[in-house]
């Protein structure tokens, strides 16, 4: 249990609530490397989070996410704190950034959402998250025959350009997707995220545990079909994309910061399955 607060200037950093009675809670430090991450009961659920200075994670927190340096630092740690509260509990995560002024609004916070992070809890019990991008990777262009005047030209060049930035996605993309969602709990196609070369398309699947084998065994089944394309699947990891947690701000609740979706776990896994192989990488943050 949580100790009162006393100290001036503190807030708490919030990683998310578990269902009460979590058996063995980690030792851990929190996303300042010096807090130890506490639990505490908030109406019937475990609420994991630590003891930061209020100035820091409170009036200075839109300053500092601008610091690419601190955001970069602070991340990783909470990354790290959320990876390994997951491998002790089924935990709901809060967005990165999360603080309370004090104990008493993160148990207010809490207790006002109670039913709805009961309900998300359960359907997270016993699964992770994966992630899953499809790349399009065409052959060499043929040689394009010489244009015949300076409209053929530019419409060649257009077309060119087209083709390079907008790559077509594999036929097979719909047929997947639906054998994916046969073995998952929930499904959420992602938009508007970062541009890669020759991304076509991107989606979070929450996947029980059990089904983690049949999953895999899908994307090899559509990797061998897809001549021109690769698929790449990252995690597991918290299910930070069907958590649930309401994102409107509560009374001694500082703004919260970007979307815990764009911070995942380093100690996660990631590979590559592709035509020929599915390969091994070393973990790494997801991007």
């Amino acid at each position: 249990m949580a100790t009162r607060l006393s100290e001036k200037g503190s807030a708490l950093y919030f990683y998310g609530v578990s269902r009460a009675g979590v058996r063995k809670a980690p030792t851990l430090r929190g996303i300042d490397a010096i807090g130890k991450v506490e639990t505490r009961e908030c109406s019937g659920l475990t609420c994991w989070f630590s003891q930061v200075d209020g100035e820091e994670f409170g009036a200075r927190l839109e300053q500092n996410m601008e610091n690419l340096e601190w955001l970069a630092n602070a991340s990783v740690h909470h990354q790290r704190v959320v990876g390994s509260i997951a491998g002790a509990a089924d935990i709901l995560p809060a967005r990165f950034g999360t603080v309370f002024l004090g104990e008493r609004s993160m148990e207010g916070h809490v207790a006002e959402r109670k039913a709805s992070l009961a309900a998300a809890l359960k359907r997270i019990e016993g699964a992770s998250e994966w992630g899953i991008k499809v790349f399009a990777e065409t052959s060499a262009p043929a040689v394009p025959e010489p244009p015949t005047s300076g409209t053929d030209y530019l419409w060649k060049k257009r077309e060119q350009l087209r083709q390079s930035t907008h790559p077509a996605a594999p036929a097979e993309l719909e047929e997947m997707k639906a054998e994916l969602d046969k073995g998952a709990v929930a499904s959420v196609i992602v938009h508007g995220k970062t541009p890669q070369p020759g991304l076509v398309w991107q989606a979070s699947f929450l996947i029980k545990r059990q089904r983690e084998k049949a999953f895999h065994d899908v994307l090899r089944k559509f990797a061998s079909r897809m001549a021109e394309a690769r698929i790449e699947t990252s995690g597991p990891w918290p299910p930070y994309s069907f958590a649930g947690v309401p994102e409107t701000a509560s009374p001694g609740v500082p703004k919260r910061a970007q979307s815990a979706r764009n911070a995942r776990p380093v100690a996660a896994t990631k590979h590559k399955v592709s035509k020929k192989k599915t390969r091994a990488s070393r973990p790494r943050p997801h991007r």
